[in-house]
This record gives C-alpha cells, sequence and structure tokens, in this order.
C-alpha cells in the first residue's frame, strides 16, 4: 500500500512539473508580442541607413565632410500633429546604435521624415544636406508591393529604410555668375572704372592672404553712404544689399528658423594681403560697415528648394573718410527639421539646431580653391583698389556716381 501511494505521489509530482511548465509559455511568448509605442500603438524598430551622390555627405575623408546625422519623423496621428520622433549619430555609428521605434503609418514625402547631414565644428552642426527615404526594407518605394508602391509607409514588421541626402549648395566664389554670395545695389552707383552692381565680367577681384598664398574671394562695395538710402531690403537704385542664397541639388525641405538668423560685420583679421589681379595692398577695414539682416522673426519657414532660399541684408558704410580696407561678415541661419508648426513641439529624443553657413569652419575664410573653401567668412572691400581715386574722395551726401 505504501508503494502504490509513494508512486502515486511521484505521478502527481511530475504533472505538478509539467503544469508548471506548461504556465511558463505565456511568460515566454510576451517577447514575440507585437513591438507598441507607450500609447498602445503598434511600432516599427528601424535602422537608419543613408546613401549620397556627393562624397562629401557620407565619407570621412573628404575636406568638408559631415560627420553628423539627425533623423526625424512626423508622428503619423493626426491628434498628435506636435510630435515627433528624432535620433542622430555619427558617420561611422554602427547599425545597432542608428535604430529608432516609431508609430506605424505613413512617412511619404519631404513633411513627414528627414534627415539632415552636417559637420560639427566643435560645437554648433553646419548643415550640408539634407534627404528622405528612398526605400523600405531594401526596396525602392516604386517597386514596393501591392498598395504600398511609391509610399513610405512603414509597417510593423519593417526593418530598415535607407534616406538619399542631396547636398546643400552654398559655395561662395570667384565666379561671379555661380557665387551664392552676391552685393547687390546701389544700380545707379558706377565708377569710370567698375559699375560692381551690373558688371557681366565673369570672376569677382580676388586677394591673396600671404601666409599660404591662399587665393579668397572678395566683393567690393562703394568707399561712401549713397546720397539717398532708405531702409528697403529691396532699393538696389539706392542701397547696398547683400544676398546669401542656398539651394538643394535635388528636391526641396522646409526648415524652420529656430531663432533671428544673423549677419555679423567685423575687423580683417588675416593679416597681411595683397590683390591677385594688378597687385598692391590689400588694406584691412576698421570697422567701416554694420550689416541689417531681413526677415529676422524666429520661426519663420524657410522653403530651401532646386531654385534658392534667399537671404539679404543692407550693408551700411561708415560716412567717415579712413575706415575703407577689408571687412569680414559671417552669416548664420539657426534651423530645425521639418519646420515644427507648433512653437513647442514634442521631441520623443533630443533635437538638434543646425547652421546654414557659407563653410564648416565659421573662424575661416571661404576660399577659391578646393581645399581652402571650409571657411564660412566672407570679405568684403569697402573701397580699396577697385574704386577710382575720384569716387573714393567724394563726400558722403554729395556722391551721385
Amino acid at each position: 500500500m505504501k508503494k502504490t501511494i509513494f508512486a502515486l505521489f511521484a505521478v502527481l509530482l511530475v504533472l505538478m512539473m509539467a503544469t508548471c511548465d506548461l504556465f511558463e509559455l505565456p511568460i515566454a511568448a510576451e517577447s514575440n508580442l507585437p513591438l507598441v509605442t507607450p500609447d498602445g500603438r503598434p511600432a516599427a524598430n528601424l535602422t537608419i541607413n543613408f546613401e549620397s551622390t556627393s562624397r562629401a555627405l557620407v565619407a570621412s575623408d573628404a575636406p568638408a565632410a559631415a560627420d553628423f546625422y539627425e533623423v526625424v519623423f512626423k508622428d503619423p496621428s493626426a491628434s498628435l500633429p506636435d510630435d515627433y520622433h528624432v535620433k542622430s549619430f555619427g558617420l561611422s555609428a554602427a547599425a545597432a546604435t542608428r535604430t529608432i521605434t516609431i508609430p506605424v503609418g505613413d512617412y511619404t514625402g519631404d513633411t513627414k521624415a528627414v534627415i539632415f547631414a552636417g559637420k560639427d565644428d566643435g560645437g554648433d552642426k553646419i548643415l550640408l544636406g539634407i534627404g528622405y527615404i528612398t526605400s523600405v526594407d531594401g526596396t525602392a518605394l516604386a517597386s514596393r508591393p501591392g498598395g504600398l508602391a511609391n509610399t513610405a509607409y512603414i509597417e510593423s514588421g519593417s526593418h530598415t529604410v535607407t534616406f538619399t541626402i542631396a547636398a546643400l549648395e552654398s559655395a561662395v566664389t570667384t565666379n561671379k555668375a555661380t557665387s551664392k554670395f552676391q552685393i547687390l545695389g546701389p544700380t545707379a552707383a558706377t565708377t569710370t572704372n567698375y559699375n560692381y552692381a551690373t558688371t557681366t565680367s565673369g570672376t569677382n577681384p580676388t586677394i591673396t592672404v600671404t601666409a599660404g598664398s591662399v587665393a579668397y574671394p572678395i566683393f567690393p562695395v562703394p568707399p561712401r553712404l549713397y546720397a539717398n538710402p532708405d531702409a528697403l531690403f529691396t532699393n538696389e537704385s539706392k542701397n547696398i544689399i547683400g544676398q546669401y542664397t542656398v539651394n538643394l541639388t535635388a528636391h526641396s525641405a522646409a526648415v524652420k528658423l529656430n531663432s533671428a538668423w544673423t549677419v555679423t560685420a567685423a575687423q580683417w583679421s588675416g593679416g597681411a594681403a595683397t590683390y591677385t589681379t594688378g597687385g598692391g595692398t590689400a588694406a584691412a577695414g576698421t570697422g567701416a560697415i554694420t550689416c541689417t539682416a531681413e526677415g529676422t522673426t524666429p520661426g519663420s519657414l524657410l522653403s530651401i528648394a532646386t531654385n534658392v532660399c534667399t537671404f539679404k541684408f543692407l550693408v551700411n558704410v561708415s560716412a567717415a573718410s579712413g575706415t575703407d580696407g577689408l571687412c569680414q561678415v559671417l552669416i548664420d541661419a539657426p534651423v530645425k527639421a521639418l519646420a515644427p508648426p507648433s512653437p513647442a513641439p514634442t521631441y520623443h529624443g533630443t533635437e538638434t539646431t543646425w547652421h546654414i553657413r557659407a563653410g564648416t569652419n565659421s573662424a575661416g575664410y571661404d576660399g577659391a580653391s578646393s581645399g581652402a573653401n571650409t571657411g564660412a567668412l566672407i570679405i568684403l572691400d569697402v573701397g580699396g583698389g577697385i574704386f577710382s581715386a575720384d569716387v573714393q574722395t567724394t563726400q558722403p551726401g554729395t556722391v551721385t556716381w
């Protein structure tokens, strides 16, 4: 009898152990449950890939190579219009660190998902390129199956997205026809030897800085105030206007000014310089100009397209004599990705303030040759050797040109 009871006890023990194993099955199955957002919506965990036709945006050995990236996805829920999902990473980041979890939904178009590529200059992130989703799980959008064709719809089973980045073109060069910086107006201001506003010559004058003998483009402005200037940025007949433009090599983008864009003028600090054409010393200015930026309201939208996004500012020349010479200006437009419509959007992740500038080195000059064009400082020549002596000695208020 005792043996029978013991045998029954052993069978019951085995059954209890088996039952415990059965109870553990649902716990093990939890790891395979669908991924969801904190508010319970279906989600996908994506690895971010990117490509570009511009080597400087994806190759670490380019002279001004991009080394910092940020992806931003606008939440697809109509009830969360101000929510954005953000992830940033470096160029050499492993795939495991280029991941982001986002809600399932449609991210098609330039207002729903974007990648910014740029250079970390030691603090500020300088914007060099902008891109959009061109494939999901290795399949180009146009070739996606069924009703997903030509969309960037992310499903719960999606694993990768690829962005294609277009370069931001912002070069300041000696070629007057292609340089992204120009001096406009006053169109009435001509001299006997140089009509700086309407000249059709192919190049701007250049100077050579003695150290390294690097050629830099300069942009001449009249040595004195026009007789009747006004406060309009568009009045090229009376005012000296600086114009800086940027554009993308493909597609378009809407970015938002994070704070007012600025243009800061200062004395030339590049040392001894001579004019490349014609020779002669290019004197350093003594604070001859101040600049006033147009449209400085934070929150303004900037539409960067295959045409241009334009920044204009007034160049105010000192009326005092003896202040002519080289000056430098730094243009800076702090922007955020995807142009959030709300003044205080909700970011899931740490967002980045990017800067549109003429170069990645904010303390250097924008040179005329490859390898010397990473500087963001633009050089203006107030008066100088470009203007005839009689114009340079004409007193303010009587200048007619």
